[in-house]
């Protein structure tokens, strides 16, 4: 039964739904189950006021209902039935609308996308293809020639590297039960084909590079941007694929660097210097004049050693706790190796703790930090237009330099570069070549 009205329900959704678009334009930001649901809803709550006649019905209905069953309903219960019914039979006809909607032809320009739309391992993304988008007054249209494949890309796809604490919120977010964004991506870098009326800093043909601060919309061909959003042009000192790589690293170590107020001549120990942020880390920390001590394993020793790090510790090999040496601040961007309560005994009294891969405990003891004398810099990155400029500078300068991986796939091959990425064969930022 219910079965049925689910799908005689969702027959009247598909077929009246152009048609409320037309009359009420801002309804195709909606699910339409959605809208005919509280459509429903709001007639049963304001029956009283709007549908004086809905009362007698009801009592007619409820009078039949105990004069067949011999007894009298609790009150209300004819209502609350109703309501079942109507959420029920949206729910039940949520999956068949939305199939039927995929099927349809994509009217207008199309384009290659990697999609995923379940949460898990790498291999639920699958290739697909997508309208065009186009351009707005205040956008630039980017013909997308290399992205990367980050650590925000693998916790939207199956919350890999999300910080302790912190995974109920993601799926608030993020979605509870299903990814609410199928085209996900944080990083982009590739030529300008079309801008809109009121971008002047860019023109056609220019190369630019990237973020993308929601994570949506770089694997793909294409991808409008804000001109006022994180994008600059490229420098023409790297490469397309160099340019995506150092993107997601550079600007979290920046943005926590610059919160925690670090400067020169400060010592800090960064632990997981061979990952993306690690690494761009320590070109950083050395760049601003500080001290730096890395803390990577054994096969990418001489890889940061030659990032300038000043001391590179192998922790397979040594025990940093052991050690006895302090710092003045300590930068952990590894999920599993422990919080504050870990790496405290590290800092100097007056020490700064910066935890990029902090989760819910670390956002909540900055107070606690202080009664120490400590200083605790957590929560989550911002991307800025600003922060972007920084790092094309420092390319241009030379003292960042992009880690890529020297294998690189193709976007046909994402499942791949995402297993490859969290691998410890893993040599640098793994690039995902579009074009």
């Amino acid at each position: 039964m219910l079965k049925k009205l689910a799908d005689r329900f969702g027959q009247s959704l598909l077929k009246r739904r152009r048609r409320f678009q037309k009359i009420f334009p801002f309804l195709k930001h909606f699910h339409p189950a959605y809208i005919f649901g509280f459509i429903l809803l709001f007639i049963m709550t304001m029956r009283f006021v709007i549908f004086p006649s809905f009362v007698l019905l009801e009592r007619y209905v409820r009078t039949s209902i105990e004069e067949a069953l011999g007894y009298t309903l609790v009150p209300y219960s004819v209502e609350v039935a109703f309501v079942v019914l109507v959420v029920a039979t949206i729910f039940t006809a949520r999956k068949k609308i939305r199939r039927h909607l995929k099927a349809q032809p994509i009217k207008g320009e199309t384009m290659q996308a990697m999609i995923y739309e379940t949460y898990g391992e790498p291999e639920v993304f699958h290739a697909t293809l997508l309208k065009k988008p186009k351009q707005g007054r205040d956008e630039l249209l980017v013909k997308i020639v290399a992205t990367a494949v980050t650590t925000g890309d693998i916790n939207m796809r199956g919350f890999v590297y999300v910080p302790h604490g912190l995974k109920w919120i993601a799926r608030v977010m993020l979605g509870f039960k299903r990814p609410k964004k199928e085209l996900i991506g944080h990083v982009f870098s590739g030529v300008v084909e079309a801008v809109g009326a009121g971008v002047k800093a860019f023109k056609v043909g220019d190369e630019v590079f990237g973020m993308e601060s929601s994570g949506t919309g770089t694997y793909a061909h294409y991808k409008t941007i804000a001109h006022d959003k994180p994008v600059v042009l490229k420098p023409a000192t790297v490469t397309h694929e160099e340019a995506a790589s150092v993107l997601f690293g550079a600007m979290t170590a920046l943005h926590f660097f610059q919160k925690a107020k670090l400067s020169a001549g400060q010592s800090v120990l960064i632990n997981g210097a061979s990952g993306s942020v690690g690494s761009a880390a320590v070109q950083i920390a050395k760049a601003w004049g500080m001290y730096v001590t890395a803390v990577c394993s054994t096969s990418h020793i001489d890889g940061v050693r030659n990032l300038g790090a000043d001391e590179v510790i192998d922790y397979t090999q040594t025990d940093i706790h052991q050690e006895g040496k302090t710092y003045d601040v300590v930068l952990n961007t590894v999920v599993a190796q422990g919080d504050f309560d870990s790496f405290h005994t590290l800092l100097k009294p007056k020490g700064t703790y910066i935890a990029i891969a902090g989760g819910l405990k670390d956002m909540l003891r900055p107070l606690w930090g202080v009664l120490r004398g400590q200083k605790i810099v957590a929560g989550p990155s911002a991307e800025t237009k600003e922060l972007l400029e920084q790092i094309a500078s420092m390319l241009i300068e030379g003292s960042l330099v992009p880690v890529v991986d020297p294998q690189v796939f193709p976007l046909e091959a994402l499942a791949q570069a995402h297993r490859h990425a969290q691998s410890k064969a893993r040599r640098g930022t793994v690039v995902v070549r579009v074009a």
